[in-house]
């Protein structure tokens, strides 16, 4: 008598039943007894794998495609292809071998013509495809990307929202994998932005926030690029955030909204606040320019005032706590539209905004400011009793001080007394870099430090909180000439030229390692074209050194004349060169320039005692033979006096 066949055996022989000699009923026989067959989890995939191997693929193909028969009609036998290649994605080892790439396209198919559950096993086995470098390369094709983002905006919700999965999914493995395929991540997602940002405007259920999500994340990969023209999308994902911001709804979903909008500033500026959608037709509900200006103005600057009220500025926010992630966001959001303010006062079609709207977005600023001030104020306060840096370098207080810089560096409505508070946490963030951001703050601290110094008070407590100290620290270990030297050798010079006298003398080692510096970088920007960019720095350093130069004691001078030797020629050679670009035809802007050689004149007719040898050097020599008369025939009547005086001084 013959024993039952194993479970081994039956399983071979439905796979034998597939073969291409078999006829197409004793094909579907087999597929419908694969799945009992297969339902071994003690066979560790080994059966799986054996059915995969021994597959008739051309036949699946055909059933992908199939019509109707007479026997059966073709949703089902699209039904048993697809719930068997779903059986076979389901194995990590499967979903990228060619036999199931080569489904995609007809599984595509199936997406924009099938019941609701063939969709949903369609779009759960793309998903698990897209996992897949070589399996995401074929769905990223034109017709295969079609048919899901048809899904996306044309079926339920439950299916949208597995669409968009396989969307991210896809998406993801791009970002991840950038040597398989021709296209990258902006180009992916220029195909995407349009449907998902549509979905975003329009739905209000949960694909809304899930739309949020991948925005956030596509937004953040694109290229800042500046442009005339607001592409359409960028307009539904301002109604989408209108919508959400206008709601009263959970503290994560106008997260997300914060999140979403940072990041359209950042990559599209200002334009995307300043285009007026209400236009657009059939969205009379949306919001004007100035509408959305004042919403996103009022809210983030509420929630930042908001987060500061509720954290103790005695203790070092948690990493991971809601202020770590959502006030940084909403300080960019406020810089941000600060700064779009600004440039489009300067466009030459600037957005029309009321002045009661302009004086409610100003009282808003002004009071999120204050806020700013006071906790950086108290965090100060704390560091002094605590000496611990961690409350200077987190996340918090980074943009805490991000942002008040940008308001000092634009607005002068804070009162001096006011602003000399901030200066003792600012120069202690300032002596060296923010690990949480990555940076060094005079990055962001420089351009607000340059417009401040400027006046007495603010400079008063810049010295005595040991400022200058603070800089040259940084200038010593740049090395280099840089974007930020501009600014260092700005704020040194507005030291300097108010109150040069004191600050030399009771800070004589940090001017003298300065005037080195400056000379090192003078060095390296030795002959420039007087209508090079960089005669600006070149000019901002003569102008400096000789300021300094000038408030140094006899002693001094004689210990450090071999810098000072080169310093002063240096300042010869560029008021040589100042006196071409300020004679007639002079084709460069001088009004750039002037105000610097005037100070440079100044400085280096006093900065030499009479009888030194460095009035014999002979750019020096040079200098004097131009303050003749028939040498200043055509330069301006200001530069032709203080010529005629350094002439004077130095004969």
């Amino acid at each position: 008598m013959s024993s039952e066949p194993t479970e081994d055996q039956q399983l071979l022989k439905c796979l034998e039943l597939l073969s291409e000699n078999s006829t197409d009923e004793e094909k579907f026989v087999a597929l419908l007894l694969l799945p009992r067959l297969l339902d071994d989890p003690q066979s560790n995939g080994r059966k799986l794998w054996l059915c995969f191997e021994r597959m008739n693929w051309s036949f699946v193909e055909r059933l992908l495609s199939a019509e109707d028969t007479p026997d059966m009609p073709q949703e089902a036998l699209h039904s048993i292809a697809v719930n068997l290649i779903a059986g076979f994605a389901a194995e990590d080892d499967l979903v990228g071998r060619p036999e199931l790439t080569t489904q995609i396209p007809c599984l595509a198919k199936l997406l924009i013509k099938e019941t609701a559950e063939t969709v949903g096993t369609v779009l759960q086995c793309l998903h698990r495809m897209a996992m897949s470098a070589d399996s995401a390369a074929v769905i990223l094709e034109e017709d295969t990307l079609r048919c899901i983002i048809c899904v996306l905006s044309g079926q339920t919700e439950e299916l949208s929202l597995q669409a968009l999965r396989v969307l991210e999914q896809l998406y993801a493995q791009v970002s991840s994998s950038t040597t398989y395929m021709d296209r990258g991540t902006e180009e992916v997602s220029h195909q995407l932005l349009p449907e998902v940002a549509r979905l975003f405007a329009t739905n209000n259920g949960q694909l809304k926030f899930e739309c949020a999500r991948f925005l956030v994340e596509m937004s953040a990969d694109q290229t800042v690029r500046k442009t005339n023209t607001m592409p359409s999308w960028a307009l539904d994902v301002r109604q989408g955030v209108t919508t959400i911001l206008r709601s009263k709804i959970g503290v994560e979903q106008r997260d997300m909204a914060f999140i979403l909008s940072s990041s359209m500033l950042r990559q599209l500026g200002s334009k995307w606040m300043a285009v007026d959608s209400s236009k657009k037709q059939g969205d009379s509900g949306q919001l004007s320019e100035t509408q959305f200006w004042t919403l996103l103005v009022h809210l983030a600057g509420g929630e930042i005032r908001v987060l500061l009220d509720d954290i103790p500025a005695s203790e070092v926010p948690e990493a991971n706590s809601r202020v770590s992630t959502i006030l940084p966001v909403c300080a960019e959001i406020v810089e941000l539209l600060m700064r779009g303010l600004i440039e489009l006062s300067t466009d030459e079609a600037p957005t029309t905004m009321s002045t009661d709207v302009l004086s409610s977005i100003r009282e808003s600023l002004h009071e999120t400011f204050e806020s700013v001030r006071s906790y950086l104020v108290d965090i100060y306060a704390n560091f002094q009793y605590k000496k611990d840096r961690a409350l200077v370098d987190n996340v918090v207080t980074a943009a805490c001080l991000r942002l008040m810089s940008t308001w000092l560096a634009e607005e002068d409505s804070l009162a001096p007394k006011e602003i000399q508070q901030v200066i003792p946490i600012i120069v202690i963030a300032g002596t060296s870099r923010l690990e949480c951001i990555g940076i060094h703050p005079i990055e962001f601290l420089g351009p607000a430090l340059v417009n401040i110094t400027a006046d007495p008070q603010i400079r008063d407590a810049f010295l005595n909180a040991g400022g200058c100290g603070m800089i040259v620290n940084f200038w010593r270990n740049l090395n280099a000439i840089s974007p930020l030297s501009l600014s260092i050798v700005s704020i040194l010079l507005n030291i300097v030229a108010t109150k040069g006298d004191t600050a030399v003398k009771a800070e004589s080692n940090t001017f003298l390692e300065a005037l080195a510096l400056s000379l090192a970088d003078m060095n390296r920007l030795r002959g420039q074209d007087p209508r090079s960019a960089d005669m600006i720095v070149l000019a901002h350093y003569i102008a400096f050194s000789v300021m300094v130069i000038r408030n140094l004691t006899a002693a001094q001078v004689q210990s450090n004349e071999k810098i000072i030797a080169e310093i002063v020629d240096h300042a010869a050679s560029f008021l040589l060169a100042g006196l071409e670009t300020s004679r007639a035809g002079a084709v460069v802007d001088w009004a750039d320039l002037k105000e610097l050689w005037l100070i440079s004149a100044s400085g280096c007719a006093q900065s030499i005692p009479k009888g030194h040898p460095l009035r014999q050097l002979p750019s020096i020599q040079k200098l004097v033979a131009d303050t003749q008369a028939a040498k200043l025939g055509l330069v301006e009547p200001e530069v032709r006096d203080s010529m005629t005086r350094l002439g004077k001084v130095f004969l």
